[in-house]
């Protein structure tokens, strides 16, 4: 601390020194990039027609505003106010709650790597819808007559994922091509996050 002219002025902690946001619309774009993700645009509509279609939305509309958003206020409440991650939040509400945020870390570690592996499923999609014509249009790679039954999905088991007959069969082993875009797909990942909010803001942004 340093006085000057009869004020005391402290110097900045490391915590207080740290990199927030760049602006509100950041944390806000941050904030429904986190929400709104692969569980909302693929599942939701297949939820929603499984479970009685429209009548779906009035158990999913009271949950969402008696407990979804809630919840989502408190966490990022807890967040704010700590300024901390999951596990640095719970351990400061309790020592003996630390477990609940390593948990957190887990669930996400696991999220995180299944998301990006449908990014590298994604990424070949994307790559051969370049071409002049779709290859999973027809069949003209195979004399599987499977393949005339569906050609979509032959085109996902077959192709995308090379998937055996059964568990005993290991095929022809792991996929070169899917690895090639997994680990694009994880290079993509780490250029988003490694700067923390910095980066991850200006993606959102």
């Amino acid at each position: 601390m340093e006085a000057e002219g009869g004020k005391v002025e402290k110097k900045a902690t490391k915590k207080e020194a740290e990199e927030g946001w760049g602006s509100k619309t950041e944390f806000l774009l941050a904030c429904i990039g986190m929400a709104v993700g692969l569980g909302n645009v693929w599942r939701f509509p297949y939820l929603l027609h499984k479970n009685g279609g429209g009548a779906f939305l009035i158990p999913y509309v009271i949950m969402l505003l008696f407990e979804g958003l809630p919840m989502l206020y408190v966490e990022m409440a807890v967040g704010q106010y700590f300024r901390g991650g999951s596990v640095v939040s719970w351990q400061k509400i309790h020592p003996s709650l630390k477990g609940v945020g390593l948990c957190c870390v887990v669930i996400s570690s696991f999220l995180c790597i299944y998301y990006v592996m449908v990014i590298a499923w994604i990424l070949h999609y994307l790559w051969v819808s370049l071409r002049g014509s779709l290859p999973y249009a027809g069949c003209s790679y195979t004399n599987d007559v499977c393949c005339e039954e569906d050609k979509t999905l032959y085109y996902w088991y077959a192709v995308v994922l090379k998937a055996s007959p059964s568990i005993d069969d290991v095929g022809d082993g792991p996929s070169l091509e899917l690895l090639i875009y997994l680990i694009v797909a994880w290079i993509f990942t780490y250029l988003c996050v490694f700067q923390g909010v910095k980066s991850t803001g200006k993606v959102a942004n």
